[in-house]
């Protein structure tokens, strides 16, 4: 889980994520959404949990307020992305396929995201409060 969650981190500064851009994650609970809860606050950027409960309307609202750069996404939530395709400005949206990799269409899949990740990420000094 350490080494996949640094690759990540790795991963998601090669899609050009910085220190507090904000990363939202649409997904139930499993390894993936764990490495990521790992990753996106290790470059310095802000985990925005978005609960998949909610209406696409409310979704484009949450996701838009809050400026999210980029979407990791359950497969079986990519109906309810469609819906907000022409509402949100998003750099990447990030399938995480059930059972690891595969056809995303016309999205980014996990695990080649995760492959393109460096080794050894570069982590900001992130100050204490």
């Amino acid at each position: 889980m350490v080494r996949r969650s640094r690759r990540l981190a790795g991963a998601l500064q090669t899609l050009g994520i910085q220190q507090n851009d904000r990363v939202a994650t649409l997904g139930w609970n499993h390894y993936q959404h764990l490495e990521l809860y790992f990753a996106i606050p290790s470059v310095g950027a802000i985990l925005h949990t978005l609960n998949p409960h909610l209406h696409a309307s409310d979704l484009a609202y949450i996701i838009g307020h809050a400026g999210d750069r980029c979407l990791f996404v359950d497969a079986n939530l990519l109906p309810l992305v469609e819906q907000l395709r022409g509402s949100v400005k998003l750099d990447n949206v990030v399938v995480m396929l059930d059972g690891g990799s595969g056809s995303a269409g016309r999205y980014l899949d996990y695990e080649t995201v995760l492959d393109g990740g460096t080794v050894e990420p570069s982590f900001p000094d992130i100050q204490r409060a």
